[in-house]
């Protein structure tokens, strides 16, 4: 990763789905952030880091706590994991202004500790505006709907920060810089945000200042804060008198896949640049919808659509290379890459397209021609293809446009009070903990979803409900595998108890052996077991429920040896 950025400037990260392509790099990014503020905490440079808050959709809180557990990772800051969620209960989430009115919902998007250490919180934020999950991928009806204005989608407050003029007149009382999300169609659960700066102070007019005898200082920066000065010869000047016009603040919207942003469109008008994918040339429009993605028209239509100023295009397919546009490029190595040896994203929706490749002879195979296309579709040049390490500078305005006007009034929007997530006391945890009471995990790892499936802790600070429980050494599930968790930490599924070997779910208990020893022969014995409670299983893991063998499991049987012990061989047996 390539970044002028300190990673003690980084507070807060945004996920847009859970492909790999796009959550892969997290864990690594966490423990950078983590090191780098231990060390700063023993150099005695940071004492209290800030903590890292992490939101994205469902999925996000198991996958964090996934990796930081089975890495062993001690965490050096605060983590705060958020999934956006809507239960479409009709109440507002902690975003909006009543949302925190009402105390019962507060509560149930509080986020709980998931370790005895208090490092990590996890937790869930309901939509602003109390509207139910947006229609799944498959649902063309409910997305045509979204489009007549016939289905309110939900969106979030997630963040809005606290101005450096606190106390002054701009950007709010409290609120300054929001982050916004809403609802994108993809395969997967997938999100857009929308990041809003409140419009900022003119240029200040360093003559009249001196005309009212204040020469240049710091006193400008509290003028243009929004405070009124004191001249040193006792003049109070406002900065109505000396600054020019506001300037408009900036907006940005940054996407993940999609084949349709409907969902994002009410709240990214008018942005000053709009971060769009274009996996496919309009040729493969049958094609990139049945995938869950965009072409470069698709893109450049909907920056039309929202008044987009800048349009950068993002995620292009392997087929189109990096150069020039007259489609006659080839790929590295001087070959020229054929569609069967290119592997897209997946996606299953509505019915394919008739024939894909109907038209990939005349499709051309440069990135260029991407943006010639997104760039007829938008209706202005204002286009670029984003690469590796590539930057691009948002710049300040000094009036206000069409695409500003767009944006319409954002008063309000700014002037909110902060909306950090509601985290539990490290009291509370505790005594949750203690009481055996689980706290939060993904709706999609359980039945009632959040903070309302309560269960029992399991190993160490874990738990263990419906779906995945973790502990402290490992997992344990009530269905499908665990890991590690008791004992001498070894496999160990939900129905078993004990310390050792592989167990059955439900139906193997061990007798705290390990299962096997390799002896002084290099060969492997098997120690004493108990039996299967049906009297048919052994805790060698061949049998499973009721004493019905497992189809196609390695398994361990004795067979006689020259030396009268008993050695063990891997076979696979059916039913």
């Amino acid at each position: 990763m390539r970044s002028n950025l300190r990673y003690s400037k980084i507070t807060r990260i945004f996920i847009t789905h859970m492909h790999g392509d796009h959550i892969f790099g997290l864990p690594g990014l966490i423990c950078a952030l983590s090191g780098a503020s231990a060390e700063k905490r023993r150099a005695g440079v940071h004492k209290d880091p800030e903590p890292l808050y992490i939101t994205g959709p469902p999925g996000i809180c198991e996958y964090v706590r996934a990796t930081m557990s089975c890495s062993r990772t001690v965490l050096g800051l605060t983590l705060v994991v958020t999934e956006l969620t809507a239960p479409g209960n009709g109440v507002p989430g902690y975003g909006a202004d009543a949302g925190r009115d009402d105390q019962s919902a507060v509560r149930r998007q509080v986020h709980f500790a998931a370790d005895h250490r208090c490092k990590m919180f996890l937790g869930e934020r309901w939509p602003d505006n109390g509207a139910s999950t947006a229609p799944v991928f498959k649902d063309k009806e409910g997305w045509k709907r979204a489009w007549a204005g016939q289905l309110e989608l939900p969106f979030w407050t997630v963040h809005r920060e606290k101005p450096a003029n606190v106390g002054g007149s701009r950007g709010g009382p409290v609120g300054g810089l929001v982050v916004r999300a809403a609802p994108l169609r993809h395969p997967v659960p997938c999100f857009g945000y929308v990041i809003d700066e409140p419009d900022v102070a003119g240029r200040i007019d360093v003559d009249k200042c001196v005309a009212l005898g204040l020469q240049p200082g710091k006193e400008y920066a509290r003028l243009k804060n929004g405070f009124d000065v004191v001249a040193p010869d006792g003049t109070t000047i406002t900065p109505t008198q000396v600054l020019g016009c506001d300037r408009p603040g900036r907006r940005l919207c940054l996407l993940g896949d999609t084949c349709d942003s409907i969902g994002i469109a009410a709240i990214a008008k008018g942005a000053d640049v709009l971060i769009h994918e274009s996996t496919f040339a309009a040729v493969k429009h049958d094609e990139a919808v049945y995938k869950g993605h965009s072409t470069s028209v698709m893109a450049g239509e909907f920056a039309q659509m929202i008044s987009a100023r800048n349009l950068l295009l993002t995620h292009f397919s392997n087929r189109y290379c990096e150069g020039g546009s007259d489609g006659s490029e080839t790929y590295a190595g001087g070959k020229q890459q054929r569609d069967d040896e290119v592997e897209d994203d997946m996606a299953l929706p509505e019915d394919a397209p008739v024939d894909m490749r109907a038209a990939a002879k005349e499709e051309f195979t440069a990135v260029q021609g991407l943006v010639r296309e997104a760039a007829h579709a938008k209706g202005d040049l204002r286009v670029v293809a984003a690469s590796d390490f590539f930057s691009f500078n948002v710049q300040r305005r000094e009036t206000f446009d069409d695409s500003d006007r767009a944006k319409g009034n954002r008063e309000a929007l700014f002037d909110g009070p902060s909306i950090a997530p509601p985290l539990e006391t490290y009291e509370d945890a505790r005594a949750r903990m203690a009481d055996g009471v689980k706290g939060y995990y993904s709706p999609n790892y359980s039945g009632n979803g959040g903070a309302e499936n309560r269960g029992r802790i399991s190993g160490q600070g874990g738990y263990r409900g419906r779906g995945r429980g973790w502990g402290n050494d490992g997992f344990s599930g009530a269905r499908g595998r665990g890991y590690g968790g008791r004992g001498g930490g070894s496999y160990h599924n939900d129905g078993g108890s004990g310390n050792g070997g592989y167990q059955s779910t439900g139906t193997v208990r061990g007798d705290g052996t390990r299962g096997f020893k390799r002896g002084e022969d290099g060969s492997f014995q098997r120690l004493p077991s108990s039996r299967n409670d049906s009297g048919g299983g052994e805790s060698g893991g061949d049998h499973g429920n009721n004493g019905a063998p497992r189809r196609g499991r390695p398994i361990a049987v004795p067979r006689p040896t020259r030396g009268g012990s008993e050695a063990y061989q891997n076979v696979s047996r059916d039913r």
